[in-house]
């Protein structure tokens, strides 16, 4: 039986629209690759029903703050009411029962490129954090890295269950495609991985030629030690030949 995570996403609707669509697209791609092992429930404030609610509506999505188990928050120039209510009925609910987690996003572009200027509201924000939560904030450009920084921390948080790892410019679990990373800066611009990843494939060259020759030659103990060798490096950093 799949295991069930439940996700809240705030931030502002309308300063966000694109990027909400886009996480749940990414959260429901998830959810085909590992139908059969963890199934998210994103919930967003959009997508509840048209129902009065005891309590007016808020009441409502504060229900499914305190459910989740993760808390995203996404904020660009500015912080709105609701979503500083909802950081702090988290963080409340967080130092009681020890969930939802909580990461905090702060878009620092729009899609043309442009610095996002932030408002008071959004400075006193982030100052709060830092004095009070004692917490600093994640930041991102490009959707593609607010995707990575989610699934990154969602593996981080005991997911044993995914085996995802970095083949070329991807994340990828076995043959399936999470996301790409040519637009993610941690990887992309980063030429310590880069390197890596060369070395990577050189590795991957060497171990499929020395396997084609073991199986022309299996009793070759020359390409037994070469591909033992090989092996051998691919596990310290934690990966395989594929």
């Amino acid at each position: 039986m799949a295991r069930t995570i439940r996700l809240f996403l705030a931030s502002s609707i309308n300063e966000f629209a694109d990027d909400r669509r886009e996480v749940t697209n990414f959260i429901d791609r998830l959810n085909k690759i590992y139908r059969d092992k963890i199934f998210f429930i994103l919930e967003k404030c959009e997508d509840t029903d048209d129902f009065i609610y005891k309590g007016g509506k808020q009441a409502q999505y504060d229900e499914l703050i305190r459910v989740s188990d993760f808390m995203f928050l996404l904020f660009g120039k500015t912080v709105g009411s609701w979503t500083r209510h909802e950081f702090e009925v988290a963080y409340e609910t967080f130092q009681q029962k020890n969930y939802p987690k909580i990461g905090v996003y702060i878009r620092t572009a729009t899609d043309d490129g442009e610095t996002v200027v932030q408002d008071e509201l959004a400075k006193e924000f982030k100052k709060y954090l830092n004095d009070n939560v004692k917490h600093f904030w994640g930041t991102y450009a490009h959707i593609d890295t607010l995707l990575f920084k989610i699934v990154m921390n969602l593996i981080a948080s005991s997911l044993s269950v995914v085996n995802i790892s970095v083949v070329g410019d991807a994340l990828k679990d076995g043959n399936e495609n999470i996301l790409s990373l040519t637009n993610v800066p941690a990887w992309s611009e980063n030429d310590a991985l880069i390197q890596a990843d060369d070395k990577f494939k050189q590795l991957q060259d060497k171990y499929n030629r020395l396997h084609a020759e073991w199986l022309d030659d299996e009793h070759s103990e020359t390409v037994d030690k070469g591909i033992s060798s090989t092996k051998c490096v691919f596990s310290r950093f934690g990966l395989y030949p594929i």
